[in-house]
């Protein structure tokens, strides 16, 4: 039993490590960045997939730049892309229910 658990706790570490690697992102060199001109810059293409919807973005920013650490400038992205598209999505549900 010790000898089947082992040799599965090798494996998952092995695949573990393998799945690992695909997150690497490997020579990415990114400056720190502006929150604000990231949300702008994700807003413009997002839009573009619903030109139905014309909506700008309007944002209050704080007196002091938000700067975010360059090796997030990926998962920020990612995350603004699923929220706009979401949003995008909704206000399209929510107008075709109107009509």
């Amino acid at each position: 039993m010790n000898n089947a658990v082992n040799s599965a706790r090798t494996d998952a570490v092995k695949k573990m490590a393998h799945v690992e690697k695909w997150f690497y992102l490997q020579n990415a060199k990114f400056e720190d960045f502006s929150l604000i001109k990231q949300m702008e810059a994700v807003w413009q293409i997002t839009s573009k997939m619903f030109p139905n919807i014309n909506v700008d973005l309007k944002v209050t920013a704080p007196e002091n730049e938000i700067t975010i650490k360059s090796e997030y400038v990926i998962h920020i992205s990612d995350m603004l892309t699923i929220f706009y598209n979401n949003m995008f999505f909704q206000f399209q549900v929510n107008l075709a229910l109107s009509r």
